[in-house]
């Protein structure tokens, strides 16, 4: 499925990378809803993502993509109805992942070698007045040769996981909008 859009809030963050996902799907409603949704989405109501956030050192979980800023995840922008972008910075494949705390605009910038950054994007395509395709792209940048070895091992386990988690946001968002209409 192609779309024309404007360009994306990821491209503007990060728009060279290494890695990239791509999950989505069409979900019987409004943009408009949709994005309420998304915004309220209960990350914790997979059993699979709670174990996942678990797997990854967060025990509590996240509870909303909101909650993510509190496990070091960056709001990096939003236009409403349209799209959401989360970015983080560290040392995914380390146990502690030193993630860094950062700005918007230093998330931009960063570029310090044995380092990865990621941006992590939800797009909403208005379809038709009831007909909403919201997509979520992930993208990583590395820094440096180690990080994107480093990087690389650990790609090649989690992303499976990872894609698969997405992909369970993206229909615990459908479930938890059709509840609600």
């Amino acid at each position: 499925m192609t779309f024309i859009q404007d360009t994306a809030l990821i491209d503007e963050y990060l728009p060279t990378y290494d890695f990239k996902t791509t999950q989505g799907l069409i979900i019987n409603g409004s943009t408009a809803k949709v994005y309420q949704a998304l915004q309220s989405v209960n990350l914790l109501s997979s059993r699979w993502n709670r174990l996942l956030f678990r797997l990854r050192g967060m025990s509590t979980g996240p509870a909303t993509l909101s909650d993510l800023t509190r496990k070091g995840f960056i709001t990096l922008g939003r236009r409403k109805n349209q799209e959401l972008l989360l970015g983080i910075v560290g040392k995914f494949w380390r146990p502690s992942g030193f993630l860094q705390k950062l700005s918007p605009e230093a998330f931009k910038a960063f570029q310090t070698e044995g380092f990865a950054k990621a941006a992590w994007e939800f797009h909403l395509n208005y379809l038709s007045p009831q007909e909403t395709y919201l997509s979520t792209q992930t993208r990583i940048q590395c820094y440096g040769k180690n990080a994107l070895r480093w990087f690389s091992i650990y790609w090649k386990t989690i992303e499976p996981f990872s894609s698969f988690t997405r992909k369970e946001i993206l229909r615990t968002v459908e479930k938890q909008f059709e509840t609600s209409a």
